[in-house]
């Protein structure tokens, strides 16, 4: 599952002064609106990877009372998109569609196996420790509990809690199935048996067999399943710890294979080695959360998921080194392990961070509905929530395949009662199955140049195409000192499904543009242009770098890092050089999360505030409802909540302004099924104690600090939260986006935390 971030040191500016906030840049093209009302300080130009955080609430007004004289609004008549550059119809990039495989059930499976008894049912297990079953048609609109042994399953976030499940070979026989679970009480995770009678699971019979300490909530693994020899394998990652996935006399970072009473199966490749555990089968893993036997050759497959740059897939070889923490796929990543690359065995196949971010195993496809995946091993990545196609030649080079995208937050891919491929996904309750859809494999064609995408008729002058609204939320995302200009576009007929303090829903055709300005020595300088749309299956999102001609903006395919030189915020009458990196589309949803709805800043608390229109100044809310943007009249602004500016003082108090930097720069990750390990819920209209930060010990490294905390009241020193946004190295959060300090934002958390964080 998701990892934490890496090591390293970097300044602390609690001796500085806040830069001073920059007077409005001159941006081509504007016309006079505000650059995101000129309110961000300039960056200290550093080097490293991005965080921001963000969150509270104000009560904010945009309509009038219902007696009283309306003002005009700033909005009037018909907005809709004509014809754009990009195929809103296409559903997948690849030869096959994703499908509700159960559309009237509401599941969110960590893992999904077919229970032997013929009666063509599925078990879906969940964190919490209980699982349910259901019959294997499209058609079920109910589960029921299989069984329920949450009383013994200590679910307290991160990759706690039920993790496996597997049933005995023999079961019809013997009622058997084996269960992997974080244990209530003092840390552990446990291996048990349960025995079903009559088809009724009794929790009295859970019987442990393997207990294993650990020390963290995450890195846990979890996967059971039984090989083809009839023993049971069990995968378990490192705690955390790196180095254990070396260490021959634990069995953290490891496969292991047992027999049915959870002790080491004959001919285990280390059961005659002095000092080492007798169970395991392969090590120098990181956290192989998901892996397969193959059906007809038997091979087992497993995903690892990387730390910085690698994520990988292995076929799993008895008594292999697999290199973790020595390696990270084939890249070197800890010399002080000291171990060849050439004793290890290599990953079959690898990606990097701009591609994904936390890799999920499958199986590979034997079943009958998808012919053109007849022999692939499907894997899909939670962060980006992508589903790609392994094949592997007969050179034995193996290649990969996009097939779907948009998946929100996928956990499992497990076989149904037939061989097809289920997705778990952890976000919406949501179950996917593949469809062929004749395409042959051919993506859309996405458009080279912004000019091709047709989204403004002047390019010169970034006049956006009829149909576009400008927009601006209340609490704008530190983006390195770079100035934004918004826009958002519905289709013809087309309403957002409003909703008062959740996500908002957009209708296929759904267009979101936003643009950056950089003030460089020089003058303005013409960044980005990033396009996020609506298509049939899912958001698609690209960046378009303007030239240096400043003329058009080419897709980014690839990462890219550049340099500017630009004044420098500290020393007046200097520069700095300023990098920008210019993301991948992967890379993109590591911020635009299905749990944040993708489209971020579009939701009520954001756009409750005014906007300077060209027919008048009018409460964003209240324009688009005046026009009927929203499937529903929403009524008074006023009723409803906002977030306020944290860069301006005068916008709310302290503790709102240090809630609404975190609502925008964090909590778009850290909330309910977003795509981290950690239960931390940073959105600004949750109480304090459902954060779960405060007084809470930091439980993904504590960067050195003794007794560090998630937010420790009155000590931002020991505020892990704020020590994170310091780092400009691998454990800054969240890792892309950006490479400078926010010296405003900074001050203004280390003030909130020291003054209580209220």
């Amino acid at each position: 599952m998701p990892r934490p971030s890496l090591p390293a040191g970097a300044p602390s500016p609690r001796s500085a002064a806040p830069a001073p906030k920059r007077p409005t840049p001159r941006v081509p093209g504007r016309a006079g609106a505000p650059a995101d009302r000129a309110r961000r300080a300039a960056p200290w130009s550093l080097v490293a990877l991005a965080l921001g955080a963000g969150a509270l609430l104000s009560g904010c007004g945009g309509g009038g009372s219902s007696g009283a004289p309306q003002p005009p609004f700033g909005l009037e008549g018909e907005y809709a998109l004509g014809s754009l550059g990009f195929d809103f119809g296409s559903s997948q990039p690849g030869a096959v569609d994703l499908v509700p495989a159960y559309p009237n059930l509401g599941l969110s499976p960590l893992d999904l196996a077919v229970l032997p008894d013929g009666s063509g049912r599925l078990v879906s297990i969940d964190k919490t420790g209980f699982a349910l079953s259901f019959l294997d048609a499209p058609t079920s609109s109910s589960a029921s509990t299989y069984f329920d042994i949450s009383s013994a399953v200590q679910q307290s976030g991160g990759e706690t809690g039920l993790l496996g499940l597997a049933f005995d070979p023999a079961f019809p026989q013997n009622g058997r199935l084996y269960v992997f679970y974080t244990a209530v009480g003092a840390g552990r995770s446990v291996l048990a048996r349960l025995t079903s009678q009559n088809g009724v699971v009794s929790p009295a019979s859970l019987t442990e067999l393997l207990s294993i300490p650990k020390q963290n909530n995450f890195h846990n693994g979890g996967k059971l399943a039984f090989g083809p020899d009839g023993f049971l394998y069990l995968a378990v990652g490192d705690d955390g710890i790196g180095t254990n996935a070396q260490d021959l006399t634990n069995l953290h970072g490891k496969i292991l294979r047992l027999d049915t009473n959870g002790a080491a199966a004959p001919g285990n490749p280390f059961i005659s080695t002095p000092g080492a555990r007798a169970e395991i089968w392969a090590y120098g893993l990181r956290n192989p959360w998901r892996f397969s036997f193959d059906a007809q050759t038997g091979d087992l497959w497993a995903a690892d998921v990387g730390e910085v740059e690698r994520e990988e897939i292995d076929r799993i070889l008895p008594g292999r080194n697999y290199g973790w923490p020595a390696f990270e796929g084939s890249l070197p990543f800890d010399p002080l392990v000291g171990l060849d690359y050439a004793s290890t065995e290599p990953p079959v196949f690898e990606y990097d961070h701009s591609v994904g971010q936390a890799i999920i195993g499958g199986f590979v496809y034997r079943g009958n509905l998808l012919p053109s995946l007849s022999g692939a091993y499907l894997f899909a990545d939670a962060v980006v929530g992508r589903l790609w196609a392994l094949t592997i030649d007969g050179q034995g080079n193996a290649s990969s395949t996009l097939l779907a995208s948009g998946l929100p937050f996928p956990v499992c891919i497990a076989p149904d009662t037939s061989g097809e491929p289920r997705i778990g996904c952890l976000v919406g309750g949501s179950v996917f199955g593949l469809a062929e859809n004749g395409s042959g494999g051919q993506a859309p064609t996405i458009p080279e140049w912004l000019s091709q995408t047709l989204v403004f008729s002047d390019l010169a002058s970034l006049t956006p195409a009829p149909g576009f609204v400008p927009y601006e939320p209340n609490a704008p995302f530190w983006s390195d000192g770079a100035e934004k200009r918004r826009w958002i576009g519905l289709p013809p007929g087309g309403q957002v499904g409003f909703s008062p303090a959740g996500n908002w829903t957009f209708p296929v055709g759904t267009v979101v543009l936003k643009h950056f300005d950089l003030e460089t020595s020089t003058g303005p300088r013409r960044l980005e242009t990033r396009v996020l749309y609506r298509t049939a299956a899912a958001w698609q999102a690209f960046a378009y770098r303007w030239n240096e001609e400043q003329t058009d903006a080419r897709r980014v395919d690839l990462p890219e890092l550049a340099f500017y030189t630009v004044p420098n915020p500290v020393s007046p009458g200097s520069t700095v050089s300023q990098p920008w990196l210019y993301l991948a589309p992967g890379q993109c949803f590591q911020c635009h999360t299905a749990a944040a709805g993708y489209a971020l800043g579009l939701r009520t608390p954001q756009l409750n505030g005014d906007y300077p229109y060209a027919l008048a100044e009018d409460n964003q809310l209240r324009a688009w409802n005046h026009i009927g943007w929203f499937n529903t009249d929403i009524g008074l602004a006023s009723q409803y909540q906002a977030l306020v500016d944290p860069y301006d003082p005068s916008s709310g108090s302290l503790d709102q302004r240090a809630r609404s930097y975190l609502e925008t720069n964090c909590a778009n990750c850290h909330r309910p099924g977003g795509p981290t390990a950690l239960d931390m819920d940073l959105r600004a209209g949750i109480s304090i104690g459902a954060m779960n930060t405060h007084g809470v010990l930091a439980s993904a490294g504590n960067l050195g600090i003794p007794n560090a905390k998630r937010i420790d009241p009155f000590l931002s020193d020991s505020s892990i939260v704020y020590q994170r946004m310091l780092r400009l190295d691998l454990f800054r959060m969240p890792p892309v986006g950006s490479y400078s300090f926010d010296a405003v934002g900074l001050q203004l958390i280390r003030d909130w935390i020291d003054q209580g964080a209220q």
